[in-house]
């Protein structure tokens, strides 16, 4: 519905990006549960890595690997985990561009709310541990699976990208 002052309401048809806004706040109000946003994320990153090596065009991989760039830079500086998270989001981005559909992109932005807290969380423990180039590979590999054509290890790949939420699951 489309309710204009002085005007009236109106049923309109489509989607509006307004139509999210109050299912994020019910989200968070509920509670940020995050091993509900943890499955979520995943289950939306396998689908979207699968779409992404279907639709990739010479350009998105080119996107890709410059956000992989300012990844791999960002963890060689050693920069704050926000900086980190930020390049971070920036590579899986790149990916939800190749894809080409707007609501995809609309949900991403669902998700990457819901879920910062945690990433910010999984990136701290990946300074914690010294474990940085293995942050960097995963996206990396995931990367390569696109360029690749390789839809057979995109369960694999995630599944060790998710590895430190795993952990936290139990």
């Amino acid at each position: 519905l489309d309710i204009r002052r002085a005007e009236g309401t109106f049923v309109v048809e489509g989607f509006s990006d307004r139509m999210l806004d109050p299912m994020v706040y019910g989200l968070i109000l509920e509670g940020g549960n995050s091993p509900a946003i943890i499955e979520l994320r995943k289950l939306f990153e396998v689908g979207t890595l699968k779409l992404a090596i279907e639709k990739a065009s010479e350009e998105d991989i080119k996107r890709m690997r410059e956000a992989l760039e300012t990844l791999r830079i960002a963890i060689e500086k050693r920069l704050d985990t926000e900086e980190i998270l930020d390049a971070d989001i920036r590579f899986h981005k790149a990916l939800e561009h190749a894809v080409n559909n707007p609501l995809v992109d609309k949900i991403s932005v669902v998700i990457e709310r819901l879920s910062r807290l945690t990433r910010a969380r999984a990136i701290e423990h990946f300074i914690k541990e010294n474990k940085m180039d293995e942050l960097f590979e995963m996206h990396e590999k995931m990367l390569n699976l696109i360029i690749e054509s390789n839809e057979a290890s995109v369960a694999e790949v995630l599944d060790e990208h998710f590895k430190y939420w795993k952990n936290e699951l139990k």
